[in-house]
């Protein structure tokens, strides 16, 4: 090409003349014709141009995904461990008038009504049901792999808290019957169904309620009363930790264990070795965050200078180091962290919050608090609370969540909130709308399933804790 000004050649496509500087205005293919080189440099612009608009569509995608996410207050939720055992072949327990059968979670029977209890299915393709007072084991198709051992009054065996829910460890689950309604047996039944029952010196500690922990190991708290002591037995009958305890607690997750002695309560580990020595008047386990309650005997001084003892109740670390609080007060009744980041304190017959720096997150000022066992396992940012004879459910904030109206309101989950009232239960989300209401006779938790059964005679419905009906 040459320069439009001075006329010399100069190279193709050049915005400016080498010789004299002059701009060179190159013609448009809509004024007049163009170089080769030309229609190139505008092919390149046009694919630079559609690169900048896509690029800018993906940053504007992330910025309002960002926005929804990360800036609204509530993180990108992830599934929780229970989630992932609810699949496609997952079988419930279902009623229809006086039987018991099995559906799917889409409603549908998979085994039709025909027993007189059922019972959730064991990992291994089992379930153990009763038919005709007899106790039964039995496939995902209804087959009966075998009869178990024992006989079962008909009328208990209906309820699902007639057996442990727990899962086959080592091969072995542990087991609870009634023959005759009244004289509850106990024992460990392996994958055929035969069943080891506990000889007369041994039980199961019924006031222990087993952690996670404890399930996937397959331990249980044993009494021998040949030698008035606890300890831990594997389902095979084989003492884990001795029997030598004055009592045991549960394993925490750190897999430390409340054990106490004739010099008070302390903390072993599992080979029964001391931690954190003997010497307060109760322990609790310890919580996700390492922290756990005790209960400690201090004396007090009246203004007549009588001496006497109160308890009180404080947080110790795992190095039994008590967390300092940033406002002291001895609490009278405490309950532990479990999974979560608040520990329920109580003081002067008033409850409210602690986190796990010891300071105040929710004031004192409620007259009682839900209990939190299902929240030993799964965190919950929710707690029910009573005020002026009324429950309601209040956030990590002291917001309120669902309003004080219930004669019992149970932080579930962080999405599912259940509330009793007048004889019904009402299942509520976070929002405080009504998902699902029936008739209340009692519920049954399957914790490590994300699942609530709620039954009475004329309710059998089964709840996930997203709140979600089946």
């Amino acid at each position: 090409m040459y320069c439009r000004n001075c006329k010399n050649e100069i190279r193709d496509g050049s915005r400016y003349c080498k010789y004299c500087g002059a701009p060179q205005y190159i013609e448009s293919a809509v004024s007049g014709p163009v170089s080769g080189n030309v229609v190139k440099t505008e092919g390149k612009m046009r694919r630079r141009i559609i690169i900048m608009v896509v690029a800018a569509a993906v940053l504007l995608g992330v910025f309002f995904w960002a926005r929804a996410h990360l800036f609204s207050g509530e993180p990108a939720r992830q599934a929780a461990p229970w989630e992932k055992k609810l699949t496609e072949d997952f079988l419930l327990p279902a009623r229809e008038g006086e039987k018991y059968g099995y559906k799917n979670l889409d409603g549908e029977w998979m085994i039709e009504p025909q027993f007189e209890g059922a019972n959730l299915f064991f990992d291994n393709g089992t379930a153990i049901v009763v038919k005709g007072s007899r106790a039964l084991l039995i496939d995902r198709q209804g087959n009966v792999v075998n009869a178990i051992g024992i006989n079962s009054e008909v009328a208990t065996a209906g309820r699902l808290s007639s057996y442990f829910q727990d899962d086959f460890v080592n091969g072995k689950v542990p087991i609870t019957w009634s023959e005759n309604g009244w004289n509850e047996k106990k024992g460990f039944m392996d994958e055929e169904g035969n069943v080891t029952v506990f000889p007369d010196n041994l039980s199961l500690a019924g006031d222990v309620e087993n952690t996670l922990t404890m399930k996937e190991k397959g331990w249980y708290v044993v009494y021998d009363e040949y030698q008035d002591a606890y300890g831990y037995m594997d389902g095979n009958m084989n003492w884990i930790i001795p029997a030598v305890y004055e009592d045991l607690g549960a394993i925490s997750e750190n897999g430390m264990i409340p054990a106490r002695t004739d010099e008070g309560w302390g903390y072993i580990n599992e080979e029964g070795e001391w931690l954190i020595q003997p010497q307060y008047r109760e322990a609790g386990e310890f919580g996700r965050n390492g922290l756990a309650p005790v209960a400690i005997e201090v004396g007090v001084i009246s203004g007549e200078g009588n001496v006497s003892t109160r308890t009180e109740w404080i947080f110790i670390n795992e190095k039994g180091e008590e967390l300092k609080l940033d406002e002291f007060a001895p609490f009278g009744t405490v309950r532990g962290f479990g999974a979560g980041d608040l520990a329920a304190v109580n003081f002067d017959n008033k409850w409210g919050f602690i986190d796990g720096s010891g300071n105040t997150v929710i004031p004192r000022v409620y007259d009682d608090i839900a209990e939190r066992d299902i929240t030993n396992i799964y965190p919950c940012d929710l707690a029910g609370v009573s005020k002026d004879g009324n429950w309601g459910c209040v956030d990590a904030a002291n917001n309120i969540v669902i309003p004080f109206k219930y004669d019992q309101c149970i932080p579930v989950s962080e999405n599912m909130i259940v509330g009793i009232k007048d004889g019904e239960y009402v299942i509520l989300n976070r929002k405080n709308k009504t998902l699902k209401t029936g008739e209340y006779g009692g519920e049954y938790v399957a914790a490590d399933l994300g699942l609530i059964l709620f039954y009475s005679d004329t309710e059998y419905q089964w709840i996930d804790f997203n709140g979600k009906i089946y």
